[in-house]
C-alpha cells in the first residue's frame, strides 16, 4: 500500500504516516549502521594485512637466514614469498576503494530544501518526508550492498593470501632436504 492511498480519516491518516516514518526512520538508522559494521570490518581488514605482512617478513627472514640454500632454492623462496604478498596486497588495493568518499556519495535529508517547499498541511509535509526518506534509503542501501561487495572480494584475497602464507616456513625445509 502507498502512503498517498490511504484514505481514511484524518485521525487515521495522521496515524499511519506517524509510523510509517518511524518505520523509515528506523530502516534509515539499520543501514546507517550496516554502513558502520562494513567499514569496522574493513578498517579490521587492512589492519590484520599490516600485522600478516610483518609476521610474513619477520619469519621470512628468520628462516632464510637459518637455512642455506642453492641459488634456485633461494629463487623458489623468493618467489613463494613474493606470491604469498600478492594476494594481501590485492586485499589491501581493493579495501582501499572503500575510502574513496566520491565513489560513495551518501544521502540524507536537508532541513533546507524540506522547509523551503512550503507545505499547506502537515500531511503533504509527511508524505514529502516519506518519500524523501524513501529515496534516501534505497540509495544508501545500494551503496552499502557495493561497499559489501568490496569487503567481501577484499576478504577472499586475504583468505588466499594467509593460505600461501603456510608455504614460506614450510618450504625452505623440504627444499633442504632435496639439498
Amino acid at each position: 500500500m502507498k502512503v498517498d492511498d490511504y484514505n481514511k480519516n484524518t485521525k487515521s491518516r495522521r496515524e499511519f504516516l506517524n509510523n510509517y516514518i518511524d518505520f523509515c526512520l528506523r530502516r534509515f538508522e539499520n543501514e546507517d549502521n550496516r554502513m558502520l559494521i562494513i567499514e569496522r570490518k574493513i578498517y579490521q581488514l587492512l589492519n590484520n594485512s599490516g600485522i600478516i605482512v610483518s609476521i610474513i617478513a619477520i619469519f621470512g627472514t628468520i628462516l632464510y637466514n637459518q637455512i642455506t640454500l642453492s641459488f634456485w632454492s633461494d629463487m623458489a623462496f623468493l618467489l613463494i614469498f613474493l606470491i604469498t604478498l600478492f594476494p594481501i596486497g590485492k586485499s589491501i588495493f581493493i579495501a582501499r576503494k572503500i575510502f574513496k568518499s566520491d565513489l560513495f556519495p551518501y544521502m540524507d535529508l536537508s532541513p533546507k530544501q524540506t522547509f523551503a517547499k512550503n507545505f499547506r498541511t502537515i500531511d503533504e509535509f509527511k508524505n514529502d518526508y516519506i518519500h524523501d526518506l524513501i529515496h534516501s534509503m534505497d540509495h544508501n542501501e545500494s551503496l552499502n550492498n557495493l561497499k559489501a561487495s568490496i569487503l567481501i572480494k577484499s576478504n577472499q584475497w586475504f583468505a588466499i593470501g594467509l593460505y600461501f602464507l603456510a608455504i614460506p616456513p614450510i618450504g625452505p625445509f623440504i627444499l633442504s632436504f632435496f639439498n
